[in-house]
């Protein structure tokens, strides 16, 4: 599952937007990108925040996944905390994302983990084009991950405790118009089974 802490305007440190999940009224929004199986959820209670999701991949061929998100234009960074996804498969992802769009055919950039541990970082260059991806070391759960994206370049990030995040782990060039969706992404990667990803504060 998954924690987001909010986003910070990188032009202007100045400004920070704090985002306590006490629900999803505007500016989020939930989307079913793509044609899952089965309709995906979202819910909150006592400070833990459920999706529920029957995608089929963040990315990947087809794309289909569970997307919280609110436009985002210029630079931005989202931070979650990834405390546990159930394991309908090994290749269920749960991470932060910018994407062009809700279609499933959008450019992307995605930091996302699995439940085995597995960390990557993948991306989608071109409306309609093939999927690319490099796998990262391995994390432990509750999991902190971090994706900014400073003009046409996204940098991924993990901490042990939210806090220290040191340099970059990868980075990766993808250009993007400027307002972009962002937010948090789920996929079960088995389209007869709902995973569940939680988000605390």
């Amino acid at each position: 599952s998954l924690q987001a802490n909010g986003m910070i305007d990188l032009d202007n440190n100045s400004w920070h937007m704090q985002v306590i999940y006490e629900n999803l009224d505007n500016p989020w929004n939930f989307t079913d990108v793509g044609t899952p199986f089965q309709q995906g959820s979202m819910s909150q209670e006592n400070g833990v925040f459920n999706i529920t999701s029957s995608g089929y991949n963040v990315g990947g061929n087809p794309t289909s996944y569970s997307f919280v998100h609110q436009s985002s234009t210029g630079n931005k960074s989202i931070t979650s905390r990834v405390v546990s996804q159930t394991n309908t498969s090994n290749y269920a992802k749960a991470g932060v994302i910018f994407a062009e769009s809700t279609n499933a055919d959008s450019k992307l950039v995605a930091l996302v983990t699995m439940p085995t541990g597995q960390l990557y970082l993948q991306w989608r260059d071109t409306t309609g084009g093939a999927d690319g991806w490099t796998q990262l070391a391995d994390v432990g759960f509750p999991a902190y991950i971090r994706l900014d994206r400073i003009n046409d370049t996204f940098y991924a990030y993990k901490s042990s405790d939210g806090v220290d995040w040191g340099i970059p782990i990868a980075t990766h060039t993808t250009t993007m118009q400027s307002t972009v969706e962002a937010g948090l992404a789920v996929s079960s990667y088995n389209n007869s089974q709902e995973t569940v990803a939680q988000f605390d504060n």
